[in-house]
């Protein structure tokens, strides 16, 4: 990725280090929550940063461009980024072969189109990841609760019997 290291931005303090000790209630998923959705909005961000370099010149004069595929309303808020024509009827990373391959793109701008391409496949697939995590955690939490919630009305139905009982 470029000359910084732009994951420096990436809040090391939201690590997921801790990530594999044992969950204890509803504090241990709520914060994996919230360091999850820290490292994604940061992903996001870094996402963009690709979008502007890939967007502009010299490579905005290829039959290239990349574009943020955002999430539909009802799934799972993950973006990714993607490779189309400049007609748009070509979509994914076959625009991408073809645009490396063609014989009109300048063999100078072939490191950075292969810089450009590791760049989204990693965000990609960190973006994914990241947003797995986030789903089991809502998961583990609700489980959780509902497990709460089971012996909790079982202590209710055996307190009540016993009440009933000895009162």
């Amino acid at each position: 990725m470029s000359d910084q290291n732009p994951y420096k931005s990436l809040d090391h303090g939201a690590s997921l280090k801790g990530f594999l000790k044992p969950f204890k209630g509803k504090g241990d998923h709520d914060l994996l929550q919230q360091q999850a959705t820290a490292i994604k909005l940061a992903l996001r961000g870094l996402m963009q940063d690709v979008l502007a370099r890939a967007n502009r010149p010299p490579y905005s004069l290829l039959d290239l461009n990349m574009w943020e595929q955002r999430p539909p309303r009802s799934q799972s808020e993950t973006w990714h980024l993607r490779w189309r024509n400049k007609a748009a009827t070509v979509v994914g990373v076959h625009t991408w072969i073809a645009a490396v391959q063609d014989s009109r793109t300048p063999p100078q701008l072939l490191p950075g189109l292969l810089e450009l391409e590791k760049e989204r496949i990693t965000l990609n697939a960190q973006m994914s990841i990241v947003q797995h995590m986030l789903r089991q955690a809502r998961e583990c939490a609700q489980k959780f609760e509902d497990a709460d919630q089971a012996v909790a009305a079982i202590s209710q139905r055996k307190e009540s019997h016993e009440h009933y009982f000895c009162g």
